[in-house]
């Protein structure tokens, strides 16, 4: 095998100091089979595994096909089936989709109220025709144990599932250990409980263990990665997401818990499904409304904590999946071509930003918001008017790390006005512009001493001929202050270094940190972080500290409902606008790739697991 060869070359010591450096060796499409004990791997990213047909003969590799038949990546013969399958080949299934999280393809398992549930999710059982290990008689050969396995899910929630019930991502039954009784595992996201992600573990004939998550409104996450690993007794059973330790909502994203009981679950006459939960009548409960699956590995055993370790960190890395959602208030990403994330036309619909070219009138805040989608930076930003004077290009090609990306101006003032904005403008009805209502653009305060904001970008020459903005944003004292309150970070033009201002009128506070040294056309990470202590106010370029003074203690509301005066909320990306019209004007002179705006100041350790994903994304090496 080529990877033993490579392994023989590397110094003995490198290996024991990487437990995961064999691993990482291998290739993506098989890299789960190395680890032993994986009895089921549902990869919807490898659309060779996927099919249009139930017999598995018709490939499903283009965007919109439907899966009816998906191969189990599983080699060994304990496996749980060969592949899961739709009931019939006239069946609803999820549907191929490309440019998700990481650019991978998914399986949209979206909802339709007037198509039966039932015919939505993938299955397999000892049912001839069903994927079974020996087709008719046996669905598998795996003794599966509540207490010692282990599951890994990458997928994404829509609010839209809310709908009341549960909704699931997989359920396995069978026959337990007195040889008659069928029991069902399932894991699903619980409406009746703050939307946690919960896994119900059966362990005698009447009972079931629920083992929640204590991460809530989980479908907040565009994609996330949950690991469960079973174990008996007291606290040995862990629930985590996004590898536990990022506090990527708020809270413990890590849960310990107990199963009372160890059974043990016969396969050859079971079933496993994804996507819903069958029923022995043939109906099906919790279809997985309007969300994504990218991929679902089961292993037949608790492995081990540098498996897991090995195992989190790729998923992680290949899905490129944000580690930190607590207080993300804007998320601009121009890496990304899956649906509903950029269109040309201002207007939010028609043509989807993919080739070379395009120019980008639209754009969707990432963000969750609350649970109404609330209390962020807009939903949207877009162009001030449909013409290429006004719209950044997109970029397919030539970007660091082969990522995509926008081009506003070109340094030297050729187009000026390029940018994207929302806010309550005269031109409009605040919500065609991202607002919340027709004369509210949001209920976010922003605290200017506590906030931390990551711009992945590129200025296009050393010296720009005008200041070029990254993002500018305007709104007025909360509580009802008359004072107008303005933010921006821009590259200057008199000295080429980057300031970060904020000013206060007409009171004159104000808050300025500037680089101490140019800013040259290399791309990087700029974080801004603000924190109410003295010197809190720091610019950095990929994790070196480059700038910095002690913030304002202010805050600033966007909820102003006067689109005409002062304080007249608005942001915009890439330019400024005019309070008015929102007509854009001081364009960034080069590229954008991804903007993370929080409403807090991240900890050390959350601004490590950010660095990481940036770092991982886009190849840049942080200080």
């Amino acid at each position: 095998m080529a990877a033993s060869g490579m392994i023989n070359a590397v110094p003995y010591l490198q290996i024991i100091e990487d437990p995961c450096y064999r691993f990482n060796l291998e290739p993506d499409v098989t890299k789960l089979t190395k680890i032993s004990g994986l009895v089921g791997w549902w990869d919807f990213t490898d659309i060779t595994t996927t099919y249009q047909n139930v017999a598995g003969t018709s490939g499903a590799t283009n965007v919109g096909d439907v899966i009816r038949n998906i191969r189990n990546k599983a080699v060994i013969s304990t496996k749980l089936g060969n592949f899961l399958r739709t009931v019939t080949d006239v069946a609803y299934g999820p549907t191929v989709q490309a440019g998700g999280s990481g650019e991978k393809a998914f399986a949209e398992f979206e909802y339709d109220g007037s198509v039966p549930e039932h015919v939505a999710c993938l299955h397999g059982k000892n049912t001839a025709g069903f994927g079974g290990t020996t087709d008719g008689s046996i669905f598998s050969t795996a003794d599966m144990i509540n207490t010692d396995k282990t599951i890994f899910i990458v997928a994404d929630y829509s609010r839209d599932q809310a709908a009341g019930s549960a909704e699931y991502h997989y359920t396995s039954s069978s026959i337990v250990n007195d040889n008659v009784t069928e029991k069902t595992d399932v894991q699903y996201m619980d409406p009746a409980d703050s939307d946690k992600s919960t896994l119900q573990i059966p362990y005698n004939d009447t009972t079931e263990d629920h083992i929640d998550n204590s991460t809530e409104n989980i479908w907040k996450m565009d994609a996330c990665l949950i690991t469960i690993r079973t174990g008996l007794g007291t606290n040995n059973t862990e629930y985590r997401v996004n590898m536990g330790y990022c506090d990527t909502l708020g809270g413990d994203s890590i849960t310990y818990s107990t199963l009372s009981a160890t059974y043990i679950k016969n396969m050859e006459v079971g079933q496993f499904s994804i996507g819903g939960h069958p029923q022995a009548s043939g109906a099906q409960l919790g279809s997985w409304r309007n969300g994504r699956i990218y991929q679902l590995a089961v292993y037949n055993r608790r492995v081990s904590d540098e498996e897991v370790k090995c195992i989190e960190e790729w998923m992680m890395n290949f899905h490129e999946i944000l580690p930190v959602y607590s207080g993300l208030v804007g998320w601009w990403d121009f890496t990304r071509r899956d649906p509903g994330n950029m269109y040309i036309s201002r207007t939010g619909t028609g043509t989807a930003v993919v080739s070379n070219g395009d120019e980008i009138g639209w754009i969707k805040n990432l963000a969750p918001g609350d649970g109404a989608g609330l209390d962020k930076l807009g939903s949207f930003l877009r162009a001030h008017d449909d013409t290429s004077a006004y719209r950044p290009v997109f970029q397919a090609t030539g970007g660091i790390n082969d990522k995509t990306y926008a081009t506003f101006d070109d340094g030297a003032g050729t187009n000026p006005a390029r940018g994207l904005r929302g806010g309550y403008f005269t031109t409009a009805n605040c919500n065609d512009d991202g607002g919340e209502t027709t004369t509210k653009f949001s209920d976010l305060v922003l605290n200017m001493a506590a906030q931390t904001v990551f711009i992945i970008c590129r200025a296009e020459v050393d010296n720009f001929s005008a200041n070029g903005y990254t993002f500018f944003m305007e709104g007025q004292a909360a509580g009802g202050g008359t004072n107008l309150l303005t933010q921006t970070g821009a590259k200057v033009a008199s000295d080429d270094k980057y300031h970060w201002l904020y000013i206060d009128t007409p009171s004159g506070s104000t808050a300025e940190a500037v680089t101490s040294s140019t800013m040259n056309n290399t791309a990087r990470c700029v974080m801004l972080h603000s924190k109410a202590s003295s010197g809190g106010m720091t610019i950095t370029f990929d994790g070196a500290l480059a700038g910095q003074t002690s913030p304002v203690s202010d805050s600033c509301s966007f909820a102003k409902t006067s689109n005409n005066t002062d304080g007249a909320p608005r942001f915009a990306l890439g330019c400024t606008s005019a309070a008015d019209t929102g007509v854009t004007a001081g364009s960034w002179g080069g590229d954008i790739y991804e903007v993370l705006y929080y409403n807090k100041t991240l900890s050390p350790t959350e601004i490590a697991c950010v660095e990481s994903y940036i770092n991982n994304k886009y190849g840049l090496n942080f200080s």
